[in-house]
């Protein structure tokens, strides 16, 4: 009987050797530069609020909150205040994911090549970038999308009273393996679409569509090959998340140090200045999140490098002719 290998097992070994050839003596420059590229792709008591309505006074009954002094004090102020705050935060999130977008090429090409030339690269690349980012972004809101009909199906017939809820219920319990299917489908492509079409698409200089048709054609060749992948890169992703978690416990402490003051500043200035206790606050979390989210991407170095490896190495030994590193692939297997 013929039994066939399996490169997900195989692999995993040969993409420690590719990481290791990679970063192994220590550059600090590189290394630093990897992990500016990694910030983008990795991939985590007070007074209570309250109102009151006021009929007879001037502002014709609207809700008011309690008067401090330079805070709004009228919900529908406080409400837009809020949604801007959203909007903003929104559109900030939006341009992140369009920068990691091109950075998972310029990444990608910096392990390929052992050459990082983020300008150099992000001028070549950034088209493929926007592609993928529309990808993502389309995507996320067919999911969505899909998730708010789902919800909208189970819930409705609550509105018919008391005997509407327990047929919600049992739809919602008939529908649990549904959104697990879902689940794990939206992960799978969120997944191979990282590992396996960013690659093939610098690869074969093509779009997201053109690369997905290529791995979906060797896919249906090999489904074991790549189901085996699925299944141990998530258990390689799991123990990767778990070390890099280990590694930054000690910093992520320590980097509470420089912001505590600024925090405590803002925590005191909430009575009688809200609005500037809040700006403090948010400065403190804005500084403690990037420089924990720094700390992280100089950590996730090896990892990041690891994965996509292991990813490349993979797709080469299932479809050669899609193969993204050919030299690193002979390089380690010859010193073997």
């Amino acid at each position: 009987m013929v039994h066939m290998a399996l490169h997900a097992l195989d692999d995993v070994d040969d993409a420690i050797d590719a990481t290791r050839s990679l970063l192994l003596p220590i550059n600090i420059k590189q290394w630093l530069k990897l992990a500016f590229v990694a910030f983008f792709i990795g991939g985590p008591a007070g007074n209570s609020v309250s109102y009151t309505v006021n009929g007879s006074g001037g502002n014709g009954g609207v809700p008011v909150l309690p008067s401090f002094p330079g805070f709004p004090t009228d919900i529908p102020r406080l409400y837009g205040l809020v949604i801007a705050l959203i909007g903003l935060l929104l559109v900030i999130a939006i341009l992140f994911v369009l920068v990691g977008s091109i950075m998972e090429f310029v990444f990608v090409q910096s392990i390929r090549t052992r050459e990082i030339r983020i300008r150099e690269t992000w001028g070549e690349r950034w088209r493929q970038g926007v592609r993928l980012f529309g990808f993502r972004l389309l995507f996320g809101l067919l999911l969505a999308a899909l998730v708010v009909g789902l919800a909208v199906f189970v819930l409705s017939p609550i509105v018919r009273g008391p005997t509407g809820t327990g047929l919600s219920i049992a739809l919602i319990v008939l529908l649990i393996p549904v959104a697990l299917i879902v689940g794990l489908i939206a992960a799978l492509v969120n997944a191979f679409t990282t590992l396996f079409v960013v690659p093939i698409m610098l690869l074969e200089d093509a779009g997201v569509l053109a690369a997905w048709r290529s791995l979906w054609a060797s896919i249906r060749a090999e489904p074991a090959q790549y189901a085996a992948f699925a299944l141990v890169g998530f258990i390689l992703y799991i123990a990767a998340g778990i070390i890099v978690g280990i590694v930054v416990v000690i910093p992520a402490f320590v980097l509470l140090l420089p912001v505590a003051p600024i925090a405590l500043a803002g925590l005191s200035l909430l009575p009688g200045l809200p609005i500037v206790g809040v700006l403090l606050l948010l400065v403190a979390a804005a500084i403690y999140l990037t420089a924990l989210l720094a700390v992280v991407a100089v950590v996730q170095v090896p990892v990041l490098s690891y994965i996509r490896y292991y990813a490349m190495l993979v797709l080469g030994d299932i479809e050669p002719d899609l193969d993204p590193i050919p030299d690193t692939r002979n390089s380690i297997r010859s010193t073997a």
